[in-house]
């Protein structure tokens, strides 16, 4: 869960300094793209040789997997604010913080959540992905990796039905946080 956080939080900071700074996305923006194209498993072997099989390659691997939608859905969230909302926010003569705070922001949540979303499942991959690859002794993907090693099927069919029960679990917290958060929506349309 720290490296799911971890990863959204810093991936939304990031998004929104793209979003906001077309300097930022100039500068910034091209080295991300390169970045999100690595696969996420090919950062195993360099993640364990620098911090060892252990908690922080765990916590960094995921927050890897959350870091790069948020990015994505925040910033295209932001840049994607319809013109005529920020025409009536200067018509209303709103300050900058105003601005931010009234119509920026509002407008860019259901995209941001998109990708809070997607940042959820993403870690819940890549948590399952780095235990069953890397050798911890547990979690969910332990149980796999035991399963295979002494050809138990009911290990393997246990843990592919928690997994997708967990997984489920995780996304409909998710989206019933989304719809709390954008039920002002729903009242004011």
């Amino acid at each position: 869960m720290e490296g799911a956080l971890i990863g959204s939080f810093i991936g939304l900071l990031f998004g929104a300094l793209l979003g906001f700074s077309r300097t930022a996305d100039r500068t910034l923006g091209p080295s991300f793209h390169v970045f999100r194209q690595i696969a996420m498993f090919a950062w195993i072997p360099l993640l364990t040789a620098w911090f060892g099989i252990g908690e922080a390659t765990r916590i960094l691997f995921i927050s890897i997997a959350a870091f790069k939608p948020m990015v994505m859905n925040t910033q295209e969230g932001i840049r994607s604010v319809p013109a005529a909302y920020l025409e009536v926010g200067r018509a209303m003569c709103l300050s900058r913080w105003q601005m931010l705070r009234k119509v920026i922001l509002p407008a860019a949540l259901p995209s941001s959540l998109t990708g809070l979303q997607l940042a959820f499942i993403a870690s819940w991959l890549a948590t399952i992905g780095v235990e069953t690859l890397v050798s911890f002794s547990v979690g969910v993907g332990s149980i796999l990796r035991e399963g295979q090693e002494h050809f138990h099927m009911e290990v393997l069919f246990f843990g592919i039905i928690l997994i997708g029960a967990l997984g489920f679990v995780f996304n409909s917290l998710v989206n019933v946080g989304s719809r709390r958060l954008l039920r002002w929506r729903v009242s004011n349309t």
